[in-house]
């Protein structure tokens, strides 16, 4: 088996092929690049929806947490409000308190007087009496 050779014209040819297909490569690189443009394109798009989308989140979250140090304060206002309100009804009940204890010891002090008063009266009146008797009799 002999290898034919190929003439000259042949070889010629496939230059020529050669190059077309490095033209059509130099196309395709070409077509290449434009695809990488278009992917950039569209991956730098993609991106600035991407941080949109991000900024809006960092924005709600801000508010959420600005809204949640409002509510933080408020429940603490909630709570020294409650806390004063809670110290005066004890300052009231505490002053109620001994007005109530003052006036029942001063009422137990005036029903223990009026108690020795009406223990000594029977006591005055039988003395009244020897005296009005031996004053009688006297005379």
């Amino acid at each position: 088996m002999k290898k034919a050779i190929q003439p000259k014209a042949k070889k010629s040819a496939l230059k020529g092929k050669k190059s077309a297909s490095k033209d059509s490569s130099t196309s395709e690189n070409e077509l290449s690049v434009e695809e990488k443009y278009q992917r950039a394109l569209f991956k730098i798009e993609s991106l600035e929806r991407e941080l949109v989308t991000r900024s809006e989140q960092a924005q709600k979250a801000v508010a959420a947490q600005q809204e949640l140090r409002n509510r933080v304060l408020e429940y603490h206002d909630d709570f020294e409000a409650e806390k004063q309100n809670t110290r005066e009804i004890a300052v009231d009940m505490t002053r109620q308190y001994q007005f109530m204890q003052e006036s029942l010891t001063a009422k137990n002090n005036a029903q223990e007087k009026q108690i020795l008063q009406l223990r000594e009266e029977p006591d005055a009146a039988k003395n009244a009496a020897k005296v009005l008797r031996r004053e009688k009799d006297a005379i």
